[in-house]
């Protein structure tokens, strides 16, 4: 069962931890600077929707074998799989997923944890094209809560990032540690909504509100 029906949600939240970091110039002592972090938070963040997609079609639904389509159904899934990264090396994943879906209104209540542990995987930078290469120090820790609504397109997301990863790129290299808390809520039709993040990442600090 595929519950997770769009990104978007997701990516405006991952978004948001790059406008945070891209607001701080400086190179924390770690050597990565405030747009190297945000890439490797995006980076994180996109592997982590991709598993959670894995996840999600690969896994066993907990439900009934039959209820009224009125009715909310029940899934809930754990998985433990080894996932390409997309330059090269893996990520041993377990992902948790669980929630509610309304066939009748549309409206879907997701729960996913996905625990990341790199594996020489390297990828790309979006902005910088900074080649990362991830190792498992010991392990990232991406929680997400996702409200959405098919027929409203009315979404609410909630993100926690934490644990560390060890990078190396350019000639440098060191590790990332990571406590940040993102929720955005919106209207993906429109295209508008809010978002906040606060914590810290590879060693700078960031609080942002913003609308989009």
């Amino acid at each position: 069962m595929r519950v997770l029906r769009s990104t978007r949600p997701l990516a405006v939240a991952f978004a948001l931890v790059a406008a945070a970091c891209s607001d701080d110039p400086a190179a924390p002592s770690n050597e990565l600077t405030a747009v190297e972090a945000a890439e490797l938070a995006a980076i994180l963040g996109d592997l982590a929707i991709e598993q959670g997609f894995s996840a999600s079609s690969s896994g066993t639904a907990a439900a009934p074998a039959a209820v009224p389509s009125a009715v909310p159904v029940t899934f809930s899934t754990s998985v433990a799989f080894l996932a390409d990264c997309p330059l090269g090396g893996a990520v041993d994943v377990d992902a948790d997923l669980s929630g509610t879906l309304d066939v009748e209104t549309g409206a879907v209540s997701t729960t996913m944890t996905v625990v990341q542990t790199h594996a020489a995987c390297v990828a790309e930078g979006g902005e910088t094209g900074t080649l990362f290469t991830l190792d498992g120090a010991p392990s990232v820790i991406v929680a997400m809560v996702l409200d959405s609504n098919a027929q409203t397109g009315d979404f609410a997301v909630g993100a926690t990032f934490d644990g560390a990863v060890a990078w190396a790129a350019e000639g440098r290299s060191g590790t990332c540690s990571m406590d940040l808390d993102i929720d955005t809520s919106g209207n993906s039709i429109s295209g508008t909504g809010t978002g906040t993040v606060t914590g810290s990442i590879c060693g700078i600090a960031v609080s942002q509100s913003a609308g989009f």
